[in-house]
């Protein structure tokens, strides 16, 4: 029996432990032991459940990441086969809207825009968000050449890079970095698009412009809409999707399908040890010790460097180039009547 030491309990450690849980269904000889350093699973995504102190009921709030992009289809996949496919959940947007603040003041976000690419042009033409410059030079976009990219170039670059290049500066400032980097809790001088938003990269080398790419987007979903009506009864498709009892649902029915009896929580992984054999040894904080076949690092880049250090110094150092930084959420309930 091969044993795979899997070290982190988010989402992607889940995930690890999951498809070694399958392989085993399915006749390979293989199973997973799972270390999580915290006394909870999930990693980022964690839901509270608030009782609501007016009214019968309660608030489920989502510390973490509230929702997917329901166009991927990883997390549909495996809603389905963990048996929470019907407890998806669409955004309502009948009440999605969208404030920025800038130069002191709280400007609607324009209806149309996906991702920071305006696609229809008279609420972009009257919105006071932008300035008539900082317009034009977003409509520029239109006639600005792709980027050329070699055969043996990696097509990257960071998102204030290709923001300004495509939209301009007061697109990123106004837009883009509110809207996508404070997502990611990082600094646009320093995001890799290719890490984190490679289909922006993708548009531009198919489209030619991201205007002309997000507006063929909007066109399509808008096709498909009435092509495909929702059918009474039926949840629409909207671009987020969450889950019923918020997001750590996902993760806790991960948990489950995998086998909770393999993962033990509360558990710090110390350092690592390459065995004469080839296999590993996990020297755990309290003294004992796991032995597997393989080790998974599903850890922020941060702990996982020195555990990774003494076996493989690039990787090591490539992990500890990695900028993070700290994020909080807060959530406010409000009754609608107040609002």
């Amino acid at each position: 029996m091969k044993r795979v030491i899997i070290i982190g309990g988010g989402v992607a450690g889940l995930g690890a432990a999951y498809k070694v849980t399958r392989a085993a269904s399915e006749g390979h000889d293989v199973e997973f032991t799972l270390l999580e350093k915290d006394k909870r699973l999930g990693g980022k995504i964690q839901t509270e459940m608030v009782p609501d102190p007016s009214e019968k009921g309660r608030f489920i709030v989502d510390g973490g990441p509230d929702c997917f992009l329901t166009e991927k289809p990883a997390c549909h996949r495996i809603a389905k086969l963990t048996g929470i496919f019907d407890d998806e959940l669409p955004t309502d947007d009948s009440r999605k809207r969208t404030w920025i603040l800038s130069r002191g003041k709280l400007h609607e976000m324009p209806d149309g825009v996906m991702m920071f690419a305006p696609t229809k042009f008279v609420p972009f033409a009257t919105t006071h968000l932008f300035s008539w410059p900082g317009k034009i030079r977003m409509a520029m976009d239109l006639f600005i050449p792709r980027r050329k990219v070699s055969p043996d170039e990696i097509n990257d670059e960071t998102l204030e890079s290709f923001v300004v290049r495509r939209m301009g500066r007061e697109c990123l400032d106004r837009l883009a970095e509110p809207l996508v980097g404070g997502v990611h809790a990082s600094d646009p001088k320093q995001m890799s698009l290719a890490a984190t938003f490679p289909r922006l990269l993708e548009m531009e080398q198919n489209y030619g412009s991201l205007l002309k790419a997000f507006i063929a987007v909007r066109r399509k979903v808008e096709e498909m809409r009435r092509k495909y009506p929702v059918k009474p009864g039926e949840k629409p498709r909207t671009f987020f999707t969450s889950f019923m009892n918020g997001m750590q649902q996902l993760t806790d029915s991960m948990a489950e399908a995998a086998g909770r009896q393999n993962i033990h929580v509360g558990v710090t992984v110390a350092s690592l040890q390459h065995l004469p054999n080839g296999g590993w040894c996990a020297m755990l904080s309290d003294g004992s010790s796991i032995d597997g076949d393989a080790v998974l690092l599903a850890t922020e880049s941060w702990a996982a460097e020195p555990l990774i250090r003494p076996y493989d110094q690039t990787i090591a150092d490539a992990l500890a180039g990695i900028p993070t930084s700290s994020s909080a959420t807060i959530s406010i309930a409000f009754n609608e009547s107040e609002v």
